[in-house]
């Protein structure tokens, strides 16, 4: 849903929250995220056996495995957060901010939201010392208040959460334009079908709740103080797509479902059955009726007492599960080329075999595109939340790099015959490009550059190079 007025947004005895359905796919994508999928897929609790319990269903944790490998590549490595020249009053100054705003735990928690839930929501606020800190945000509480027939215009972005004073509730909110923030309070009335919105309250009434905030707030910075960071988004969107898409989810409700059919044949024949005549059977002492002591299940039959009774058998299960596994490995397959999760990110179809750093890259490259996508969407945009915060606290830095690092594991000896044959050529001969070099074998620029300067480093003495 599109909003393009405010007030629209707070319209008396309207439902809250207005776009139910955003609000349902959040909630949805969030119970696949903690692999709740009883709490997101009421409708998949199905009869299994003839007992009609459900703990024989399997869930995997495919989709939060996504999630984590994606994170793994794009955050696995701290992030390199500083100004473009290292070591100058504001490259100390950005590295100072981020170590005292948890930056780095603030940015993967809007990674994570923004991959599973479309969007990441990133807020800047002061703390009552006067820093300013960044912190991430449920995008569920975001509503984005554009210009009408402009998407990309946004007026206000609108944050609203429920608190209760009691047993009555209310709905707190923050409306951020490019010069202040205004707090507003509205009523919450309860209601067969769901809440609905109630009159806008006098916010000085809650200081209680909210000591030392004022109803407006001025910060003139010219920018919003809140700062999203959309998933895949299209010209005629305004929220973001999450990685967890239909086809992903109607894949995993198949597959799950005949992982769990599977499973319970296997626990229904798991116990041997036994046959034989009905005279092997004991009897019960209390009920008087013939009992079979074991596992499994005896089936009796009458049998000619003047005849040689045959001998009490196993009864052996000759079920064909193939076709079954089969399409169990497919479906896992489709699963994964919708979640952009290569099958080797998982540590599948390699099984030991040593492959080149080439081939392993190669056969990543779904999960590699997924990366740089969430990469290209973070960065300009921590970069800005930075900027905006530093000036917020009055220590403006505009000269803010964000340097992620390649996660990709390293194989030694493919990068030392790489390094070896740069070394080789002429523009690596001299101190800059041999330092460089050297700092691809993981050695500190520092020490590189005394290694590169060391007049003995070619075995010769001062002033032979």
């Amino acid at each position: 849903m599109t909003y393009t007025n405010l007030e629209d947004l707070f319209q008396e005895n309207k439902n809250w929250p207005p776009d139910s359905e955003r609000q349902n796919l959040y909630a949805e994508n969030l119970a696949i995220r903690e692999n709740r999928f009883n709490d997101c897929w009421k409708d998949f609790d199905r009869q299994l056996r003839e007992d009609g319990k459900s703990e024989l269903k399997i869930w995997l944790g495919y989709f939060a495995k996504s999630t984590a490998r994606a994170m793994d590549f794009l955050l696995g490595k701290q992030i390199q957060v500083g100004a473009s020249d290292q070591n100058t009053p504001e490259d100390k100054a950005v590295k100072e901010f981020v170590a005292a705003s948890d930056f780095h735990q603030t940015l993967f928690e809007a990674m994570v939201d923004c991959d599973s839930l479309g969007d990441g929501v990133l807020k800047i606020y002061k703390d009552t010392e006067g820093s300013a800190i960044i912190q991430s945000n449920n995008p569920s509480i975001w509503y984005p208040v554009v210009e009408p027939g402009n998407l990309r215009r946004v007026q206000y972005h609108v944050l609203a959460t429920t608190f209760a004073r009691g047993e009555v509730f209310y709905l707190k909110v923050e409306i951020h334009s490019k010069i202040d923030i205004e707090h507003r309070v509205y009523e919450l009335n309860s209601s067969l079908n769901g809440n609905t919105l109630g009159k806008r309250l006098d916010f000085t009434g809650f200081a209680e709740e909210f000591p030392g905030i004022l109803e407006r707030e001025v910060h003139n910075l010219g920018d919003f103080l809140v700062i999203p960071v959309p998933n895949i988004r299209t010209s005629k969107d305004v929220y973001g797509t999450s990685s967890y898409n239909s086809a992903a989810k109607s894949i995993a409700k198949a597959l799950f479902n005949r992982y769990a059919q599977i499973d319970s044949i296997l626990q229904k024949h798991a116990d041997p059955n036994l046959i034989g005549p009905k005279g092997m059977l004991e009897l019960n002492p209390v009920t008087h009726k013939p009992m079979f002591r074991g596992g499994g299940r005896y089936f009796g039959y009458q049998h000619d007492p003047n005849m040689t009774p045959p001998r009490v058998e196993y009864i052996t299960w000759d079920g064909n599960l193939v076709p079954a596994e089969t399409s169990i490995q497919r479906q896992i397959g489709d699963l994964f080329n919708e979640l952009e999760l290569p099958p080797v990110a998982m540590a599948k179809d390699i099984q030991g075999a040593v492959v080149s750093g080439t081939a392993y890259r190669l056969m990543l490259t779904p999960l590699l595109a997924k990366v740089g996508r969430l990469e290209r969407a973070m960065t300009p945009q921590a970069v800005k939340a930075i900027r905006l915060a530093m000036r917020y606290q009055g220590t403006p830095v505009d000269d803010v790099v964000i340097r992620v690092q390649d996660a990709m594991p390293k194989i030694p000896m493919e990068e030392r015959q790489g390094i070896s044959l740069l070394g080789n050529m002429p523009q690596f001969q001299g101190e800059i490009g041999g330092a460089w070099l050297l700092q691809q074998l993981d050695i500190s620029a520092e020490k590189a550059d005394e290694i590169m300067k060391d007049p003995t480093r070619n075995g010769g003495l001062g002033g032979m190079m």
